[in-house]
């Protein structure tokens, strides 16, 4: 088990970091490019460490070498392709491992035992997420929403449900069936259970807890707002009070604590305000302007 674990995870730091190459050149002309190839080793990969004598090779492999992707490719990532295709792959993934549940041999003791097991897990993680998120910059409903956000389990339950059942039947080993057929209901319960309640605490949750902190004209229209919630003022860019009326600036300030410039020339002497870190041009207007 060791040297399948090891030889996955050395397979995709090399071939995740041959990423790279794709970065000489233009990113626009690369995005299909990048698309084939991870669908190419996400399909070899399994077949592979299977033919080789090193199944469990693949589950390393796949999950390490996308996020060696990732860092090569940062924005970069053929992200819309591979949402698209996923799109298509999902019915036959979730449509096959349903089909190979068999109601007629499911015992009401296993649906009982599975209730427990599904929220027993979903309880832990959803405290572990209310934990983890524990920082200043989150509020304590955003802090909820979150742990509430990752009730959902659907894919990874979708795809290793079904596992021990398979490798039990493969391998001629009646007396681990009956934990394979137990393992593949409880999966497939935690799927119907978790998905749409995950869906729904997301959507009725999201618009309660959730504010859109910032003034941008097309995200406030994709929210189907006109101007930010109630209660919100947009921060200052260092640009905007540079070239803007002060006196007018000053009394939108967001916090009166904070101190106001009285002139121009405290922006660039450091004169702490709500305006957000200026980059080089803008810090160049200004000096300009001065």
């Amino acid at each position: 088990m060791g040297a399948q674990i090891l030889t996955g995870l050395v397979l995709a730091f090399v071939i995740g970091y041959a990423m790279k190459l794709f970065n000489r050149c233009d990113a626009k002309n690369t995005k299909w490019p990048k698309f084939f190839t991870v669908v190419v080793f996400a399909i070899i990969a399994p077949i592979a460490s299977d033919l080789s004598g090193f199944p469990e090779s693949k589950f390393i492999f796949i999950i390490f070498y996308g996020y060696m992707c990732f860092r090569q490719w940062g924005d970069d990532k053929p992200e819309h392709e591979l949402a698209v295709f996923w799109m298509f792959c999902q019915p036959m993934l979730f449509g096959t491992v349903g089909a190979a549940v068999l109601f007629d041999k499911i015992e009401g003791s296993q649906i009982g035992k599975g209730l427990i097991v599904i929220f027993i897990g979903v309880t832990a993680r959803w405290l572990a997420t209310f934990i983890v998120t524990c920082e200043k910059k989150f509020t304590y409903k955003e802090r909820m929403f979150m742990a509430f956000a990752w009730i959902p389990k659907a894919t990874v339950q979708a795809a290793l449900g079904g596992m021990t059942l398979s490798e039990a039947q493969r391998r001629g080993l009646p007396e681990y069936e009956e934990y394979g057929q137990a393992m593949l209901t409880t999966a497939v319960f935690a799927i119907c259970i978790t998905a749409p309640l995950g869906a729904i605490m997301i959507n009725t949750l999201g618009s309660k807890w959730l504010d859109y902190d910032g003034d941008d004209p097309e995200l406030l229209a994709k929210h189907g707002m006109t101007e930010p919630r109630e209660g919100f003022k947009p921060k200052h860019t260092l640009k905007k009070l540079a070239e803007g009326d002060l006196e007018e600036d000053k009394k939108e300030l967001v916090s009166e604590d904070v101190p106001v410039p009285d002139t121009r020339s405290d922006l660039l002497n450091g004169q702490k305000t709500n305006a957000v870190v200026p980059d080089d041009q803008e810090i160049e207007l200004v000096k300009q302007i001065e």
